[in-house]
């Protein structure tokens, strides 16, 4: 995979096709060593963005019926606990002046809509 320099706040990479397998994609979506600072802002980004994402489906969802989606809620919890974690994991590695081997894969498995 060949990464290339961000542009206008998005980092953009060249992917192999993907493989699929009974209707499941997988894909490589970060794979590197990274410092504390580089490992930081691809791993917060993406937390915050998915965060702010489940913000404004609740602010949607109130706005319409009047109430927060609970699974939605039961996510943005969840984002934030993880988000703790990778914090303090960075700040274990800062330190002790550690790299940070990340790697994160996505796996999309296509089904029929009912």
């Amino acid at each position: 995979m060949r990464i290339f320099a961000p542009r206008n706040g998005y980092w953009y990479c060249k992917l192999p096709p993907m493989s699929t397998e009974n209707n499941i994609k997988s894909l490589s979506l970060i794979k590197g060593t990274f410092t504390a600072d580089d490992a930081r802002d691809v791993l917060l980004s993406i937390l915050n963005y998915k965060i702010n994402y489940h913000q404004m489906k609740n602010f949607s969802s109130e706005l319409k019926t009047g109430k927060e989606e609970a699974v939605t809620t039961e996510r943005i919890e969840q984002l934030r606990k993880t988000r703790e974690q990778v914090i303090a994991a960075i700040e274990e590695a800062v330190e002790n002046g550690y790299l940070l081997n990340v790697k994160a894969d996505l796996h999309i498995e296509m089904t029929k809509e009912k």
